[in-house]
């Protein structure tokens, strides 16, 4: 019974820590354009103002709907592909009130 107790134990704070340890970053962004699925937007400073160098392109997910102008809070994975635009795997969109 001790030995089903540990396994168990360990099984669960293992999980635990696999899920302390995933990352998800965030930035604010404007809605530059969107083609079919991709979207590219340029990232948002503390006053709302676009950097203009900025610029990351990702695939909307899905169930989610994005229009040229929006601002949003881009919710990824912390992984940016060195590119230019910058490519990005994104886990949510938020619309900015």
């Amino acid at each position: 019974m001790k030995k089903i107790f540990s396994v168990v134990l360990v099984f669960l704070l293992s999980a635990l820590l696999l899920l302390s340890c995933a990352k998800q970053e965030s930035f604010n962004a404007k809605v530059l354009s969107v083609t079919g699925s991709a979207a590219e937007v340029c990232s948002l400073d503390e006053n709302n103002e676009e950097r203009v160098n900025d610029l990351y392109t990702f695939t909307i997910p899905e169930g989610e709907t994005l229009k040229e102008g929006d601002l949003i809070t881009v919710y990824f994975t912390g992984d940016i592909m060195e590119s230019y635009p910058a490519q990005i795997n994104v886990i949510k969109t938020e619309k900015l009130k």
